[in-house]
């Protein structure tokens, strides 16, 4: 996430080079002409000031004040609202609007580092999004006490509602597109019967990543369709997005089970190296309206662990009825570890009306209930596969349930499943000590462990993803991948980098040095894991004119021995 915000950081410098810069304080004045000297005193009236490529820096101090956007930048100069430490807007007692910073129908606009806090009433929402927008970015804000009413005992039901970020595609035509909600905290908010973070409707191209969100009240992050959004049923459906590197801790309700991360009929979503846990469901896939369809999402990288009531569900609950169904769901190499924290018989991952499933290359460490997965006999086309469980416990008999009966893996096999899974302890890397965190599940120099490199050897990059949850890169040689999120970190100590200034300049313009090590040949990847380019070393140099200006990791590797280490490209 750090490479991230450095390269957040340097694209967002390079695009303020060229822009107008205007600040506001609550101690300036409206008739001040907006300088650093000499600020505006109300965001509303700063931000109607704003053209394309300006910005405005919101000094610390509080405003009480909701605000709506109504000004849009363009593709190469957006506008940008900034907060610096301690700018705060603050909804406290303000019934204007139920939104703090509302957008519709405007683009190219970036919202970041700002505090908003104390909207407290019925609907409720910090930013909202909605109409048709492109290039929206919600970057590094914190939300907190987003809540549906001011009393804390207040009972919610189905029309109490709060939403700290919403994301609304109502236009039918034109979808809200290139949309960033990137390294965001959202703490402590009473959401009623809706979510934290969610897109709805016409979205598309759209990217959540890096959020932290935790002590609220509902569901953590939720990528929705068929609710009536977008008036065309064609495009009421939120779409071909990613949901990456988020943390989600205790969303739970009261009044009705919910997830960190939910997909409600969305479509084409990548769900990958995010932490999940203590919530009621650590990731749920559905479709709560009936006659519709969540389809093809994948769910690979994550770390899902003491859920209450499973780590991951998948299906619809009552097909046919209540709910739509589930289709073309692909779970890769995720860790699930002692989720249906309140032992009600779930298991790790739990099966409702899914049609096509792909469960591959898990670790699915259980409870004492000693009990993994259990599935309904309305789910069909499931595949199980290289999948490793484990449970301390002897009795492992009832690993599996179905419909039909209770099975241990002989079993389960002998119905046509998970025919190259095995039983196994994966040895996770830091097993001292009761305190358990993301760092608890990697495979650390564990080369004994049966997670290592027993995935199914035919998965390409495509399958499981350029890099592991702890973005190391996720296959190293012609090994197959290791089982569950975390990859063996190094496959021997030799190719651990003791220099990590082996290579100089860093940054570097045009050429890096190697000053020491007889390296023959290198390999470089971007961030994600993936290659980008391979080639001989001559003179201990490495040309990198030709690469984007960003992070890399590049290899090097001689006869004994391989080295990783990190450079930025910049000039």
């Amino acid at each position: 996430m750090k490479t991230l915000f450095l390269l957040l950081g340097f694209f967002g410098m390079s695009a303020m080079c060229f822009a107008t810069d205007y600040y506001v304080s609550p101690s300036g004045s409206n008739l001040n002409d907006g300088s650093t000297g000499s600020p505006w005193q109300t965001l509303q009236y700063s931000v109607d000031q704003l053209q394309a490529g300006d910005i405005l820096h919101v000094k610390p101090g509080t405003f009480n004040e909701k605000i709506t956007i109504n000004v849009s930048g363009n593709q190469d100069s957006p506008i940008v609202i900034t907060g610096e430490f301690g700018s705060v807007m603050n909804g406290q007692g303000l019934t204007n609007q139920t939104t703090m910073i509302s957008i519709e129908d405007k683009s190219y606009i970036t919202v970041q580092h700002m505090t908003i806090q104390n909207n407290q009433m019925n609907d409720a929402q910090g930013i909202s999004v909605s109409g048709h927008c492109v290039g929206i970015t919600i970057y590094d804000n914190y939300f907190s006490d987003i809540n549906f009413s001011t009393n804390p005992s207040d009972v919610a039901n189905e029309n109490t509602n709060a939403q700290p970020i919403i994301v609304l595609g109502t236009n039918p035509t034109q979808a809200i597109s290139e949309l960033e909600i990137l390294f965001n905290n959202i703490v402590n908010c009473r959401l009623g019967y809706s979510e934290a973070l969610a897109v709805n409707g016409n979205v598309t191209n759209f990217s959540i990543q890096g959020n932290f969100i935790t002590a609220v009240t509902n569901i953590g992050i939720a990528v929705i369709g068929h609710e009536g959004t977008s008036s065309d049923p064609l495009t009421d459906q939120a779409r071909s997005g990613s949901v990456l590197d988020n943390r989600l801790v205790n969303c739970r309700s009261p009044y009705a089970a919910c997830a960190g991360i939910y997909v409600d009929g969305g479509k084409d979503i990548l769900i990958e190296r995010n932490s999940t846990h203590e919530n009621n469901y650590g990731i749920e896939i559905g479709c709560e309206h009936p006659g519709k369809s969540a389809a093809d999402i994948m769910v690979r990288n994550n770390m899902i662990y003491h859920n209450d009531y499973a780590g991951i569900q998948s299906g619809g609950y009552d097909f046919g009825g209540l709910s739509g169904k589930v289709e073309r769901v692909k779970v890769y190499n995720n860790t699930l570890f002692k989720n249906d924290s309140l032992h009600d018989g779930n298991g790790d991952l739990l099966i409702s009306y899914l049609e096509t499933g792909d469960f591959q290359n898990n670790i699915i460490f259980s409870n004492d209930q000693a009990k993994a997965i259990v599935v309904s006999d309305t789910a069909s086309g499931l595949t199980f596969d290289f999948n490793l469980y484990y449970n301390p416990t002897q009795d492992l008999s009832e690993l599996f349930e179905t419909t039909y009966g209770v099975y241990d893996l002989v079993g389960f096999q002998q119905l046509g499943y998970d025919l190259n899974s095995s039983i196994g302890d994966p040895i996770f890397g830091y097993m001292t000590g009761q305190f358990i965190d993301d760092n608890y599940f990697s495979m650390g120099f564990n080369t004994t462990s049966p997670a290592v490199d027993h995935g199914n050897p035919t998965f390409t990059d495509a399958e499981y993803g350029y890099s592991d949850f702890y973005s190391s890169i996720r296959v190293w040689d012609m090994n197959p991948v290791d089982i569950g999120a975390s990859e063996l970190w190094f496959e021997s100590l030799s190719e651990l980098a003791k220099d990590p200034m082996v290579l100089y300049p860093n940054p570097a313009d045009e050429t890096l040095y190697i000053k020491e090590g007889n390296y023959s040949s290198y390999l470089i990847y971007d961030l994600q894991g993936k290659a980008i380019r391979s080639g001989e070393i001559e003179n201990a140099v490495v040309q990198i004119q030709d690469l984007e200006n960003g992070s890399y990791f590049i290899r090097l590797n001689n006869n004994s021995q391989s080295i990783v280490n990190r450079f930025t490209k910049c000039h």
